[in-house]
């Protein structure tokens, strides 16, 4: 037991080692900057959201109804109900440091989780430190985690599910009260990190009940073998969905009455029926699989070259999905050696590896289905994948390019066998935990350079408006009206709301009354705008004219490349220029 500790907290000091070299240098800044590029990435929202945690506590407002966007409607948020795992930490994190402490540290802290659940899954199933932490490192650092705590930051959570699996399996292997406890609290834990996983995890669970179907019935398992697979894992979904369900129906319930209403205030995360279109855009391709992330330093180029192509997709949001050949090969060696050559350990069930390495080879090729388009259109006929019938069921789904986390986790789980099977000596066993640690590092490398970025500062258009003490409204054009499944909020404009600290007319849904006021000032030049800012409140516009440029938000501008001049209008007062952005003071009558 104490042989077994030592080599546990060995194994973790390394992996600690190796996290700190992947982020440096962010432990030296972790209320400074963050990791990832942050700017172009759906994470500009979850630093401006803890912002708001930290705001709310200091001015004794209501963390839920955020006052200072869709001014002066307001935004009713579901999230900290939704998503209390990670809403709650950030919360505290942001009140007690600050909002890029609060981001950080759950980064850091996911990374953390991920291998110890990871290890844990693997070190049960093979007894060996070296095989768990092999497949610690490839699920952790794998190019679909990174990607998505620069990405996605709800995406990130991914370490939960490893534990469900652990415990579901020893809920097979040793169907107990306590198993059955655990195994219930890590699917409930995986549901309340984030709403996408739920679902994959749905679709891992019927995939995982019609395997042990298939492979009971081949392998003539006794009537009561099925009757307890059954009544288990009924009892556990029960046990979850009870667990759950009180921290969700505050949210259900607001999501019910806000359908249902003409309310002004709604709810952020309205859920809505996705287009079609998006299962294409947002599924993954087998080069995604195959080629290594765009932000390798020495191999990045190719997947750069082939990003909006047919062949791998629009880009690295959702086709970074790269599963490494040092997993690859590992998991191959698996796949291809006898149950008695990777179980050689003392103690260890040779039926248990046979079930596992079929199970995870039949949810690794479904995952990588499940992830594709609906169709590949071949001329005179179409080739249909999952996909396309889960979305008749299940149409609010559009990502299944997601999917690749069961490969990501399956591949982990069969190289961590595929590299036991390697440990026959330990001299062996000393090379070659160094050999393929190195190659898994060194296939899923990102740095150099430094993957964090500094978001301390501020353009100096945003310095000048913190500096004005009052409270007052600004409105900043090109507008951004976008539509139900997203764009609707330039995420660039409330993460600077950070510095200044004023209310934005930014951040209505689609649908809402504040949308339908937006499209009547969409333009800044119509003659009515003016005046229908003053009546909702706005004292300054802000024209970013590098946006008016380069064509952004086209709906809101009247010639691509050309800047708006409100010099000439009486119901502005120019105030000054900060390098490209105008203020502008709407004296205007209402």
């Amino acid at each position: 037991m104490r042989k077994n500790t030592k080599q546990h907290i060995i194994y973790f000091i390394t992996f600690l080692v190796i996290l700190f070299v992947f982020t440096f240098p962010l432990v030296f800044k972790m209320d400074k900057a963050v990791y990832g590029p942050l700017y172009g990435t759906d994470n500009r929202a979850a630093i401006w959201h803890f912002w708001w945690f930290n705001y709310s506590a200091e001015n004794n407002l209501n963390v839920d109804t955020n006052v200072l966007t869709n001014y002066p409607f307001g935004v009713k948020y579901m999230a900290p109900q939704i998503f209390p795992l990670c809403m709650i930490p950030a919360y505290l994190f942001s009140v007690i440091f600050n909002e890029i402490f609060a981001y950080n540290a759950l980064i850091l802290g996911s990374f953390i989780l991920s291998f110890l659940c990871m290890y844990a899954l693997v070190f049960y199933l093979t007894k060996r430190h070296s095989a768990a932490f092999i497949s610690g490192l490839i699920y952790t650092f794998s190019p679909y985690h990174i990607n998505k705590s620069w990405e996605h930051f709800g995406l990130m959570f991914i370490e939960f599910i490893p534990l469900y699996i652990l415990f579901l399996l020893k809920l097979k292997d040793k169907p107990n009260i306590s198993n059955l406890i655990f195994c219930s609290l890590s699917l409930t834990l995986v549901i309340l990190s984030d709403l996408t996983y739920s679902y994959i995890i749905f679709i891992f669970s019927v995939l995982y009940i019609l395997f042990c179907v298939f492979y009971y019935l081949r392998n003539r398992y006794p009537v009561k073998e099925f009757s307890r697979l059954f009544i288990n894992f009924f009892t556990m979904g029960i046990l979850s969905l009870l667990m759950v369900l009180p921290l969700l129906m505050p949210s259900i319930k607001a999501a019910v009455t806000v359908s249902h209403s003409n309310d002004s205030i709604s709810a952020a995360q309205n859920v809505a029926i996705r287009s079609f279109h998006y299962l294409f855009t947002q599924s993954a391709s087998i080069l995604a699989y195959l080629i290594p992330s765009k932000y390798h330093p020495l191999w990045g180029g190719l997947a750069r070259s082939l990003e909006g192509s047919i062949f791998f997709g629009r880009g690295s949001i959702e086709q970074t999905l790269y599963l490494g050949w040092v997993g690859l090969i590992l998991s191959f060696i698996a796949i291809r050696r006898r149950e008695n050559v990777i179980s050689h350990v003392q103690n260890y069930s040779l039926e248990q590896t046979k079930f596992v390495k079929q199970l995870f080879l039949f949810i690794f090729i479904s995952a990588v289905l499940i992830s594709m388009p609906p169709y590949w259109n071949l001329l005179f006929f179409k080739i249909y994948f999952p996909s396309f019938f889960l979305y008749k069921v299940f149409p609010v789904f559009r990502a299944y390019a997601r999917f690749g986390v069961l490969s990501v986790l399956s591949i982990s789980i069969l190289a961590g066998y595929g590299f036991n099977s390697l440990m026959n000596t330990k001299h062996k066993h000393k090379f070659f935990i160094g050999l393929f640690s190195f190659l898994i590092l060194l296939d899923f490398a990102n740095i150099p350079p430094s993957r964090v970025t500094e978001i301390d500062k501020c353009p100096p258009v945003y310095s000048w408006l913190g500096k004005q003490k009052e409270f007052f409204v600004i409105a900043e054009y090109p507008l951004t009206l976008g539509d139900m499944a997203e764009g609707y909020i330039n995420l660039d404009n409330i993460l600077y709301q950070r510095f200044h600290r004023k209310a934005i007319i930014e951040g209505s849904e689609p649908g809402t009354l504040g949308s339908e006021i937006k499209k009547s000032i969409l333009r800044i030049t119509d003659p009515a705008t003016p005046k229908i800012l003053s009546a909702l409140g706005v004292k300054y516009v802000i024209l970013h004219l590098n946006d008016y440029l380069a064509g952004n938000n086209k709906e809101a501008i009247d010639v691509v490349g050309e800047t708006p001049d409100l010099s000439k209008s009486k119901d502005f007062k120019f105030i000054n220029k900060f390098d490209n952005d105008e203020v502008y003071e709407i004296v205007a009558n209402h």
